[in-house]
């Protein structure tokens, strides 16, 4: 967009109340709807995960507690196998889980395939 383009020219005009914008107005006009553009992108891009979010706060949050797998892109199987063992990042992008033998992993939740529900993870056994 140019110092000369006639829409933040109007836009300009009805911020300042002026005839003319000047170089400044023009430029934190533009800088303003980039800015914007840039937060409506994310805004998209995050709510692409917010079904797997919900589910997997669904499963978190469910009385009573039951164990589950979560099947990553890459064909792994995390278990989750008590409530304490996950911990969700407020923006809901990152879960940490725990394991038994204290090993740890970090999830981006935006890799998560699908959700496995799995009543013989609590005492540990293993998958078939």
């Amino acid at each position: 967009m140019s110092l000369t383009d006639k829409n933040s020219d109007k836009v300009c005009d009805k911020l300042s109340g002026k005839g003319k914008p000047t170089k400044w107005e023009v430029i934190s006009t533009q800088l303003s709807r980039a800015r914007s553009e840039l937060e409506e992108a994310t805004e998209t891009d995050y709510e692409f995960g917010t079904m797997k979010m919900t589910e997997l706060r669904k499963l978190y949050d469910a009385e009573p507690f039951q164990p589950f797998l979560l099947h990553m892109a890459n064909g792994r199987k995390i278990p989750v196998r008590r409530r304490e063992f996950m911990a969700l990042s407020p923006s809901g992008r990152t879960a940490y889980v725990y394991q038994m033998n204290d090993d740890s992993e970090v999830v981006d939740v935006a890799l998560v395939t699908s959700l496995e529900l799995r009543r013989n993870l609590a005492n540990g056994k293993r998958d078939k």
